[in-house]
């Protein structure tokens, strides 16, 4: 459960992050849901002790960097 807790803790500075505002277009509520859905795949596979794709998701989180999608061949794209 601290995978999950470092990532709603690293989520209160979102609302500062400029790269995810474009014009009048704020995306930080998109990146928080995001963030959020990977938080809750990710305690699901901790609990059932099955880490897999979701923990490896939160990590990137973790790190700083904002996953946004999948390509064709499952690699993941980050921003």
């Amino acid at each position: 459960m601290s995978l999950v807790k470092a990532v709603l803790a690293g989520q209160r500075s979102v609302k500062s992050y400029p790269v995810l505002i474009e014009g009048p277009d704020d995306y930080a509520q998109a990146a928080l849901a995001g963030a959020q859905f990977a938080a809750r795949m990710a305690a699901r596979e901790l609990l059932l002790e099955q880490p897999g794709f979701w923990v490896k998701v939160v990590t990137l989180y973790i790190a700083g960097f904002w996953p946004c999608g999948i390509l064709p061949n499952q690699d993941l794209v980050i921003y």
